[in-house]
């Protein structure tokens, strides 16, 4: 039985609909520059504003956040949204059976005699502070004023892993877990932040 030959289609955008695809077998090539084209625009146009993290107790981290001086914005029974008081940044609280997403482990106890490295966070306060263990994601809130912060906070009764400090790499920092095991670096940092002595790369509108 003689072979039969066999057509692979390419997806082809029209010029007069670009939302409606049709197929074409010649225009892979054009598709693909127009792809690369608008990727370089777009690409330049981007914003971080929003991350979502997970959720092992919904209603208790997101009053944990309120609590914290967060306004909520979203409230529904698996999901959960905040808005920073400064600036236009969001988050939210997605809940999940386990806050990493997998079955978690209880962390290992540390070892006494072990050297721990001076600039690495506590992580050992997640077994007895209340809060589910180590979710592996991290927030970071900068504030002005952090050592204020902080002292107000504790006396509202939120307990920290590490009390305010300055760091090597030129940011004062304290850190707490939320009851979800997220855990959540309050910071200051100002121009370090952005334009640290060893930053590598520049964008061509920036001044500083």
């Amino acid at each position: 039985m003689p072979a039969i030959p066999v057509t692979r289609p390419a997806v082809h955008l029209d010029k007069a609909n670009p939302d409606k695809m049709s197929l074409n077998r010649t225009s892979l090539s054009r598709t693909s520059l127009s792809q690369t084209s608008l990727n370089q625009t777009n690409l330049s146009q981007m914003n971080l504003n929003q991350v979502t993290l997970p959720a092992r107790d919904l209603a208790a981290s997101a009053a944990f956040y309120r609590r914290m001086g967060f306004l909520q914005i979203v409230d529904s029974p698996h999901y959960a949204r905040f808005e920073c008081t400064q600036g236009e940044a969001t988050f939210s609280l997605h809940a999940v059976e386990h806050a990493s997403g997998h079955a978690m482990e209880p962390a290992p106890r540390p070892d006494a005699n072990a050297r721990h490295d001076a600039d690495a966070p506590s992580t050992d306060s997640a077994s007895t502070s209340g809060v589910s263990p180590d979710s592996g994601f991290t927030l970071y809130f900068e504030h002005d004023d952090l050592d204020t912060l902080v002292a107000r906070l504790q006396a509202d009764g939120f307990v920290f892993e590490a009390l305010p400090a300055d760091q090597r790499w030129l940011w004062r920092e304290a850190r707490l877990r939320d009851p979800s095991g997220n855990l959540i670096c309050l910071y200051r940092a100002g121009a370090m932040r952005r334009h640290p002595p060893w930053r590598v790369e520049r964008r061509a509108d920036d001044a500083g």
